[in-house]
């Protein structure tokens, strides 16, 4: 959470001495933002599993790399004398 918001929830501003933010957030108990992105890829996940949440299949968004078919082909110059 951020510290902004903190003071926003306990509508405390008054307070500007070093620490006073991050002891209300540990007197809140809210979780990390490491934690909580966290636990919400682990939700994110298991409902992907039980099929809850639909997800493009892999051949939807990924292509296949295909070589060009077109051919270079050189051109010879047969009538060309080189003995000008």
């Amino acid at each position: 959470m951020q510290k902004q918001a903190a003071r926003f929830i306990t509508g405390d501003y008054s307070k500007r001495t070093p620490g006073c933010v991050t002891s209300t957030l540990k007197y809140m108990k809210n979780p990390a933002l490491q934690e909580r992105r966290k636990a919400k890829r682990l939700t994110f996940f298991s409902k992907v599993v039980e099929g809850l949440v639909p997800v493009l299949s892999y051949h939807d968004f990924l292509t296949p790399f295909r070589k060009s078919k077109s051919r270079v082909t050189v051109n010879t110059l047969k009538d060309f004398n080189a003995e000008s």
